[in-house]
């Protein structure tokens, strides 16, 4: 597939995925998405590229290994492009220059192990030690990504979250509020991991639900006392697609309090240990 027709994929589903009110709470880049070994930055289509996958930093494989960075195995590699000028005399015995894109490939600076930038914002919120305790129940790996991206790997086990200092408040919500939602947020789904449900048939709908849901309910009493706008929002934007069914809905809670429970249970037993 040529990069342009990505890109217009790629905004295609964002539209589809975020076409709601709903605001994401943390500063996901920097700046402009740059070379960190040349101090280059992209430009043109492959700044555009990497800005919608959240992508600050990224550099070729040699780079990062002349540099003396090492890959973590099983990374995978992005299609970017790079111009190419050939020159020749034509007929009329007038150079001739023409010029092409062909893709070459970079790796992201998540990718990179042990990685680091100084931080860009001040840190905004404040620490919870019992969501912080919960977020580390079960020894998965959390990452810390310079990428400003959220997510839990469901083939690598692990859980990526922006550093700290990219959590800044919004409308409704304070920058701790904002900062614990997402990791909740990313934690719901990595404990979808114990239930078949989530094993048998993924539904992306459904489990962002339910994981938004969990997210809500194991921060209520500790960094807010309600559901807040922004989880609603978030909800909301997933329902639009969904056909009028309450029992969609009643599941997806029912899921969510589940793998909160299970969380709970762990988190004790691990204390009582």
């Amino acid at each position: 597939m040529e990069l342009k027709t990505q890109i217009v994929e790629e905004i295609k589903s964002l539209i589809q995925t975020h076409g709601t009110d709903w605001k994401c709470g943390f500063n996901r880049l920097n700046g402009m998405p740059s070379n960190p070994i040349t101090g280059a930055t992209y430009t043109g289509f492959n700044a555009l590229w990497l800005g919608l996958m959240g992508i600050q930093y990224a550099a070729t494989f040699n780079q990062w290994k002349k540099a003396g960075y090492k890959i973590r195995k099983g990374s995978k590699s992005i299609k970017i492009s790079r111009p190419s000028v050939s020159k020749k005399i034509g007929e009329d015995g007038k150079e001739e220059t023409k010029t092409w894109f062909r893709p070459y490939s970079v790796f992201s600076s998540e990718c990179i192990i042990n990685f680091d930038t100084p931080p860009a914002f001040q840190n905004e919120t404040q620490a919870c030690q019992e969501l912080d305790d919960l977020l580390l129940v079960g020894g998965t790996e959390i990452r810390t990504s310079q990428d400003g991206r959220a997510f839990y790997d469901i083939k690598g086990d692990y859980i990526s979250l922006p550093p700290v200092e990219a959590y800044t408040a919004t409308q409704f919500s304070t920058a701790t509020q904002v900062r614990y939602g997402t990791e909740m947020h990313e934690k719901g789904h990595e404990m979808g991991k114990y239930f078949d449900a989530f094993k048998k048939k993924f539904d992306r709908a459904k489990e962002e639900l339910v994981a938004e849901i969990f997210a809500s309910m194991a921060c209520i009493g500790k960094v807010q006392n309600r559901m807040q706008p922004e989880n609603a929002q978030y909800l909301g934007g997933w329902l639009k697609g969904i056909k009028d069914d309450e029992t969609y809905l009643v599941d997806a809670v029912d899921q969510a309090f589940d793998r909160l429970n299970l969380l709970t249970e762990m988190a004790a037993s691990r204390k009582a240990a």
